[in-house]
């Protein structure tokens, strides 16, 4: 048979800690131990240093390498610093066809097969019906299961076109969940019926044309008896992924360091499970000995009898013939100089565009056809202070308008009655504009939408990220409200050109 050591290496990805190679996870590809990485923000500082990074994986690995990434765009992307910003999933559900969601995902691809990244974990399948989910949100296209299914097959379909694998998660459905599994084990506790009607159905709707899978850390106790969450599932990966929903791709696992796996199960035996379970890919993003320890955990369990080096074998020719079937067909042959006038060309053409998409999604976000254009008069601007997006507003809009005049307040993102009394201190009697940022999570947002609607002039409210939060009572009274789906940096830069620029269909 194939080298066994190898093999099992073909079915693990780690991940790198720096901007370089370090050499202890140079020599994990070297040997097989590993075949490739998924890559993060900190991986990516600027563009040729990347493009170095990614070579020098594919280049070291024993085998055919897997560089994969979760660029999905909103909240969620890693290379936004160095190629084009992507608009969040949510954004491309607002928008009124689907033709943008194939022109993005295939200019993305084309950015990503240029760098030599091979898979892209997306495009996410859950559906949202539940607006307090604290992972999910603008992550996911929306509410309703077509909608979700129409915008993910022009997702996969545009980054296939560019010869990158996509890869639809979090089977069988994150989008009602109430916890992170980042932190602990979800639970999807609905019946049968409501499963196959609104969770399932978008991976039963794209099983047929997907190359990938991500297999989530999520128990639905009526699909597994058994307390496993579905990526250590034989019932929910194999049973219904692969066989009721005729599913023959290539099966990922969500990352195995995640809390709710290794609180539980330990990450060694957790990664034996998902195995037998029938996944085809590890991502384990790790340090470099962790993942000799599930190298070791995984080979020891096939001298032990306890996994065939059949099963093996089966993960390794799917990966090798899916791989190959959809990425191989993207040869760059040009010099370097000409690879990276290219990229430039399409970081140009794809900030363009997610510009387009997002300023659009905005203006799309309420129903009546009312003008926002920012006053000329002093507007209070009152912001979270949330620890990973910093939402410069007031620092966006003076860029835009540099004689604007804007005082900025930060509350805590779940404001408690010192954080209120101190916005309505500085906003009483003047014109205000709120951004909130998932209130349905943090609620004391809507006792302070409230006072300032009492105290001060309530002007604007803003929904950094999900609509939802919008139609609740605290909301209504506001002269203009809009979302934003997607609380980033290159967001806050389309909503400021649009406040001071362009003439906007907002309520």
């Amino acid at each position: 048979m194939t080298n066994l050591h190898e093999a099992i290496g073909q079915l693990i990805l780690g991940k790198v800690a720096a901007t370089e190679l370090e050499p202890e996870n140079r020599e994990l590809l070297r040997a097989g131990t590993m075949s490739g990485i998924t890559l993060f923000r900190d991986n990516a500082e600027q563009l040729h240093q990347l493009v170095q990074l990614v070579d020098d994986v594919r280049s070291s690995c024993a085998v055919r390498a897997i560089v994969a990434v979760d660029q999905e765009g909103g909240a969620v992307q890693r290379f936004d610093r160095v190629l084009s910003p992507l608009p969040s999933m949510m954004a491309l559900g607002a928008l009124p066809s689907a033709d943008k969601s194939f022109e993005i995902a295939k200019l993305s691809g084309e950015q990503l097969a240029l760098i030599g990244v091979d898979v892209v974990l997306a495009p996410v399948l859950d559906v949202n019906t539940n607006k307090s989910n604290p992972i999910i949100g603008s992550r996911a296209f929306g509410d309703k299961p077509a909608l979700v299914a129409s915008r993910a097959e022009m997702v996969a379909r545009g980054y296939a076109s560019s010869g990158v694998l996509p890869v639809g998660k979090h089977f069988p459905g994150h989008g009602d969940t109430s916890v992170d599994s980042h932190l602990q084990l979800p639970l999807v506790a609905h019946g049968i019926a409501r499963l196959e009607e609104i969770e399932l159905a978008p991976f039963r709707q794209t099983a047929s044309f997907l190359p990938g899978m991500l297999t989530s850390h999520v128990r639905v106790p009526v699909l597994e008896p058994q307390p496993l969450p579905a990526s250590l599932s034989y019932a929910m990966t194999t049973e219904w992924l692969r066989g009721k929903l005729g599913f023959g791709g290539l099966i990922f696992t969500d990352d195995m360091l995640m809390k709710a796996i290794t609180d539980n199960w330990g990450l060694e035996e957790a990664c034996i499970l998902a195995l037998l379970a029938g996944a085809d890919q590890l991502l384990v993003c790790t340090s470099a000995d962790k993942v000799t320890a599930v190298h070791a955990a995984i080979t020891d369990a096939v001298d032990r009898g306890r996994i065939t080096e059949q099963r093996i074998l089966e993960s390794v020719s799917r990966r090798n013939r899916i791989v190959s079937s959809v990425c191989d067909r993207f040869v760059f042959s040009g010099s370097q100089e000409a690879r990276f006038l290219r990229l430039r060309e399409s970081i140009a053409r794809g900030n363009a565009l997610t510009e387009s998409i997002t300023t659009t999604a905005m203006q799309g976000s309420t129903p009546t056809s009312a003008q926002l254009a920012w006053p000329d008069e002093p507007i209070t601007i009152v912001l979270p202070a949330h620890p990973r997006y910093p939402m410069k507003f007031a620092e966006a809009l003076r860029e835009v308008s540099p004689a604007i005049e804007i005082e900025e307040i930060r509350y805590g993102v779940n404001p408690n009655d010192e954080d209120i009394a101190n916005v309505i201190k500085h906003c009483t009697n003047k014109r205000c504009a709120l951004f909130t940022f998932r209130a349905p999570l943090n609620p004391n947002q809507y006792k302070l939408a409230t006072a300032l609607k009492q105290h001060g002039s309530p002007w604007l409210v803003v929904a950094t990220d999900t609509p939802y939060e919008l139609s609740e009572e605290a909301m209504n009274g506001w002269q203009h409200s809009m979302a934003m789906y997607d609380p980033s940096d290159f967001a806050v830069r389309c909503f400021a050109k649009l406040a001071c620029g362009a003439k906007t269909a907002l309520c």
